[in-house]
């Protein structure tokens, strides 16, 4: 089955040419396409995508007039692809990704038919030489949402008054959701993946036609490990294939403090769970 690769765009024009161009430069042509989602930059940049791909048999720009959040703008791609008859693999890319490894379509087919998998994970590497796949799944109840939620608002309120204090986001993930795991040689079966990249299957697609659409920002592997959980389909860690994360950019460049951009993640990580207990459980 073919590849749609969705890479999700907002106001950063360089990483997502980057992104698109790294696809176009190592895949088969005959397998795949690349649907470009403005997730509504409002700055011009869709303009400047389309002038560059629009005449690229490979690619096509879907824009939204605002800004969906990251599960949305994803499934906006996904919708786009499924009114036009697809019914393939949809890999789910951040713009600050590069792909320069060939032979995806060869390879997630293969990873496919072995083992029927909801959704698939890459070795996402950053620039540090560290790696973000895979995860320890630890499961997530109403009990620990709820404990989380509560750990969340009160680090928001205490952090108001004293900007010196450190309650870092990753930490609150982890108690909630999922533990960085050592990086394997080998496929790993049961685990959790990190959002940078995420390669959902035809058979995850036929019944969810995207990610949980409750979440704004943050905690969308979550969400979607609990809906591949209730079909029983694994999510699967693959080091074959391998992908290069450059930063996460899209907050950083919204929140220049990091005061705010501290703050944005917890309220949006709130926001996140509070959809994720009322519409999950």
């Amino acid at each position: 089955m073919d590849v749609a690769f969705i890479v999700l765009h907002y106001k950063a024009l360089q990483d997502t040419v980057l992104c698109v161009e790294s696809i176009l430069s190592s895949q088969e042509p005959d397998y795949y396409r690349i649907v470009i989602v403005d997730n509504g930059s409002g700055d011009g940049s869709d303009a400047v995508l389309r002038d560059k791909f629009g005449n690229h048999p490979k690619v096509e720009l879907v824009v939204s007039d605002t800004n969906l959040g990251f599960a949305r703008g994803m499934n906006l791609g996904v919708s786009w692809l499924q009114a036009d008859g697809w019914n393939g693999f949809a890999v789910l890319l951040n713009n600050d990704t590069i792909l320069s490894q060939p032979g995806w379509t060869a390879l997630i087919n293969q990873k496919y038919e072995q083992y029927r998998f909801g959704a698939l994970g890459p070795d996402i590497m950053d620039l540090d030489g560290g790696h973000r796949n895979p995860f320890y799944h630890i499961p997530m109840t109403r009990a620990s949402i709820t404990k989380e939620i509560w750990r969340m608002r009160f680090s928001i309120f205490i952090h108001f008054f004293l900007h010196n204090l450190s309650f870092s986001r990753g930490r609150a993930v982890a108690q909630t959701a999922e533990r960085p795991q050592s990086t394997t040689a080998d496929d790993v079966v049961g685990c959790s993946l990190q959002g940078s990249c995420l390669i959902l299957s035809p058979g995850y697609l036929e019944t969810y036609h995207g990610l949980f659409p409750g979440t704004f920002l943050y905690y969308e592997e979550a969400a979607l490990r609990l809906l591949c959980d209730r079909q029983n389909l694994p999510m699967v860690y693959s080091p074959a294939l391998q992908i290069q994360h450059t930063g996460g950019v899209a907050t950083a460049r919204e929140n220049v403090v990091q005061y705010k951009r501290e703050q944005f993640a917890r309220r949006q990580s709130v926001q996140s769970l509070c959809a994720i207990k009322r519409d999950l459980f």
